[in-house]
């Protein structure tokens, strides 16, 4: 036997899905202005600062993904903004024509401080 759903429930979860997806669609756009900020302000940083912040990125990364536990890396939250802060500074090198490391290297310096061989150096 079907139960009958009451319109007003109905009206009720659709307005909270238009409230969320009005939400998402704000966050979204304040993201993408920011981007464009950030963009915009790193091209006036000097080169020593870019490469210490994409050294930090990626040794804080390497740190995280070297002390994880496999099964577990689904759980962790910022993983995702971990990697995204990294690629920023990568890319911001990588355009600067600074040679990029590769995520294992981030990961022995993060984990174990192995120094980083050829960072820094002009591609």
């Amino acid at each position: 036997m079907r139960r009958a759903v009451r319109p007003f429930t109905i009206e009720k979860n659709k307005s909270k899905r238009i409230e969320k997806e009005t939400s998402v669609r704000k966050k979204l756009k304040a993201k993408r202005a920011l981007g464009w900020l950030l963009n915009f302000c790193v091209t006036f940083f000097s080169d020593k600062f870019v490469l210490k912040r994409y050294e930090e990125a990626g040794i804080v990364l390497g740190a995280t993904l070297s002390d994880m536990n496999p099964v577990m890396g689904g759980q962790c939250d910022e993983l995702q903004s971990l990697f995204d802060r990294k690629n920023f500074w990568e890319k911001e090198c990588k355009r600067r024509g600074y040679k990029t490391m590769t995520q294992d290297a981030f990961m022995w310096r993060g984990g174990w401080g192995k120094p980083l061989e050829g960072f820094g150096e002009k591609a």
